[in-house]
């Protein structure tokens, strides 16, 4: 399967996304994309913190436009 994008290099990151691979999503779009880096920084870092990488959550929530009160919450609330 070939996958196209008109202009691939801003938007590659949108099919990384669609894919759930947040990490490359992530990784391109900080890459290319300033304006989208805090969305897709917050979608990737509530993954790792999901899968309880809490450390690199925290790394990547730095990044995102979560404000501090919502991390600080969901931090406080691990077990």
């Amino acid at each position: 399967m070939k996958v196209c994008y008109e202009d691939e290099n801003v938007n590659i990151w949108k099919h990384y996304q669609e894919k759930k691979n947040l990490e490359l999503a992530y990784q391109m779009c900080k890459e290319v994309n300033a304006s989208e880096t805090e969305y897709i920084a917050g979608l990737y870092a509530d993954d790792l913190f999901n899968k309880g990488k809490y450390n690199e959550a925290v790394d990547v929530y730095s990044e995102s436009n979560k404000s501090f009160e919502e991390i600080f919450l969901k931090l406080v609330q691990i077990d």
